[in-house]
């Protein structure tokens, strides 16, 4: 029946070729079919004990998801799919595609998700091919893979071998992230949604680090420096907007600023080397290795919007996730999440 209804959703999707749409539902139909429980995996013995307990952590990760941040749970990650029996080096790829002269992600439009500034692919061959389409059109492009994706509970989300090599923060961080997009989503804000995922990912982290393992261990202050580290990061994309909006609203024409904004570029580039030495872990260190373009700030964005207004609604229920919950539940139903959330702020009882 899932099947149908995957099919169903995906031709009715606005601005996709009838072959992307394919191409998706045969990715996500080989997913579902290679999924298999947790204890058939940890039974058969292929996996090693390390590998087993990271399957173990995340079982425990999931119920205090659900006994704690009181986060949607469903059928997801009660089921185990090894990504090389799919043939992939990725769960799945995403691509950003901007015009050159201004920091304005195209959408696509997909059924109950909305507009998203990305666009999803399962195989890295095709995902290639389409990114070097849009260059060819003129537009910037970013490409990347990803570890996760959250199916939005219409299908139980599972397990994927490549997780079992993450920190324990990190799995915690991932899980509870794509767990929160089960439990709170606007359909085609994507800022809001990433952002309200990315602070409860880091916030859910840290707390079941310290229940887990205890104040002071290595885990907890591996999960600190993680939330860190994405505030400073955050701190840098925001700016980095910023300055890149302002120059293309400035008075030179399309061409001129297609022309000179390589000078922003090198000066941005700059500005993260500088702050380099002030982050915690390794964690971005692939971002000097990245060509910058408009996609890639555009991209970027919409993962690491102003993580601070989150942090002042939850200090506002003393550092509570299940108390503060409830008023980004509030805020999706909301025609604008992030101005609703920032009244919050300025007018806490209204």
């Amino acid at each position: 029946m899932k099947r149908f209804f995957l099919f169903g959703i995906l031709i009715s999707c606005s601005g996709c070729s009838f072959s992307y749409l394919a191409h998706v539902a045969k990715g996500q139909m080989a997913i579902m079919n290679k999924a298999e429980p947790i204890s058939v995996v940890i039974k058969r013995g292929e996996l090693s004990s390390a590998e087993q307990e990271k399957l173990q952590l995340i079982l425990e990760i999931r119920d205090f998801s659900s006994n704690v941040l009181k986060l949607s749970l469903d059928g997801s990650y009660l089921e185990y799919v090894d990504l090389s029996k799919l043939r992939r080096d990725a769960v799945a790829y995403n691509l950003v595609v901007c015009p050159k002269d201004r920091l304005e992600p195209h959408t696509w439009w997909f059924p109950f998700i909305g507009h998203i500034g990305y666009l999803g692919f399962f195989d890295k061959e095709y995902a290639f091919e389409t990114k070097r389409e849009y260059e060819e059109k003129g537009y910037d492009t970013y490409l990347r893979s990803v570890s996760a994706y959250s199916t939005l509970g219409w299908f139980n989300d599972p397990i994927f071998s490549s997780m079992l090599s993450f920190r324990e923060d990190q799995l915690a961080n991932l899980i509870i992230h794509e767990l929160t997009h089960v439990t709170i989503y606007k359909s085609g804000d994507t800022f809001f949604n990433e952002g309200v995922a990315t602070f409860i990912g880091n916030k859910g982290s840290i707390e079941f680090m310290v229940q887990k393992y205890g104040k002071n261990s290595k885990q907890h202050l591996a999960s600190l420096h993680a939330e860190y580290d994405d505030l400073l990061f955050s701190g840098y994309i925001e700016k980095a907007k910023s300055r890149l909006q302002n120059f293309y609203n400035g008075p030179l024409s399309e061409n001129e600023k297609i022309q000179k904004r390589e000078r922003e570029f090198e000066a941005l580039k700059n500005d993260f080397l500088k702050l380099k030495p002030s982050f915690k872990t390794h964690d971005y260190d692939v971002f000097e290795n990245i060509r910058f373009n408009n996609a890639v700030f555009a991209g970027l964005g919409q993962y690491y919007g102003d993580l601070s207004l989150f942090e002042k609604i939850w200090e506002r229920h003393r550092g509570n996730i299940a108390a503060t919950l409830p008023v980004f539940k509030r805020a999706q139903v909301e025609k604008e999440p992030l101005i609703y959330l920032k009244k919050m702020v300025v007018f806490p009882f209204k």
